[in-house]
């Protein structure tokens, strides 16, 4: 695959409209879902909620959901015919893909050699969207549970001290600073942690599995063996727990940072959540 043509599939995991105008093209579209694939055929990185951006002279750029634009933003060219977008990037052949509109909030991008992309509008590029992966799996005995069916626990428990708020059925969206040795070739999966208030319930996606490991606090840290870059390790390891601004729980370490969804607060209630690949950061990127 050319360069232009990676540009094309990361900026295109964002696209709108065609079966409208080209002033109903131009705007803001949210990357909302990805047809799942065989782990082999995966992005080993998970793929993120891209934003895509169409302005009405022709250009158009790739956002992290969370980024906005600014004067800094690079832009490449494209042209639209009504059914198909080609992409036009210096020193690279013109790149087309069709697309077809269901309707005029909803876009669907079909590659030939890669999983149907869907996409929503958006009321605008600036608006800071929550980071998720999208690389849903095909599994052999893995629940047939759509990403849409899953329902997360959204309240606020900024509240609580940290050694309650940490309790509930957390899913790993996220692994950064990974030592580029220690990442597996088809990537991470999004393993559930039912922690409770001394013990962590780790139930592994594939090959299934589950595992329970003691905790302890100090200094505001918590003490914890067998949980290490989904490996299990004898030694005791001090994560720090942390909170971003979507609710995430963060857990640092040394060598590498594992990010959390909260799914319930209910740890009783063993989530029904679909197998996929989770965003994948190395050290030093």
């Amino acid at each position: 695959m050319t360069k232009a043509q990676t540009l094309f599939l990361s900026l295109v995991m964002l696209f709108p409209l065609a079966s409208w105008s080209q002033s109903s093209l131009v705007g803001a579209w949210e990357l909302v879902h990805v047809a799942p694939t065989d782990v082999e055929l995966a992005d080993p990185r998970g793929i993120i909620n891209t934003k895509m951006y169409f302005t009405a002279n022709g250009k158009l750029t790739g956002l992290k959901p969370d980024e906005v634009v600014t004067e800094k933003t690079r832009f490449a060219d494209y042209k639209f015919d009504g059914k198909s977008v080609t992409l036009l990037s210096e020193g690279n052949p013109p790149y087309t893909v069709g697309v077809s509109f269901p309707d005029f909030e909803t876009m669907l991008f079909s590659p030939p050699n890669a999983s149907q992309r869907k996409f929503k509008r958006l009321a605008g590029p600036n608006i800071e969207i929550e980071p998720r992966s999208l690389q849903l799996i095909k599994l052999p005995a893995s629940s047939a549970t759509s990403a849409a069916e899953v329902s997360y626990d959204t309240n606020d428990y900024s509240g609580l001290p940290v050694e309650k708020r940490i309790q509930g059925t957390w899913e790993i969206i996220a692994y950064r600073r990974v030592p580029r040795n220690q990442a597996p070739p088809y990537g991470f999966l999004n393993d559930l942690w039912e922690i409770k208030s001394d013990t962590i319930l780790i139930t592994r996606r594939d090959p299934k599995g589950t595992e329970t490991q003691t905790y302890s606090w100090a200094n505001g840290n918590i003490l914890v063996s067998g949980a290490v870059l989904d490996r299990r390790s004898e030694a005791k390891l001090k994560w720090k727990p942390s909170f971003n601004k979507w609710g995430h729980l963060v857990l640092d370490w040394d060598n590498a940072q594992i990010v959390f969804k909260l799914v319930s607060k209910n740890i009783n209630q063993a989530p029904n959540v679909p197998v996929k690949i989770v965003l994948l950061q190395l050290a030093g990127e």
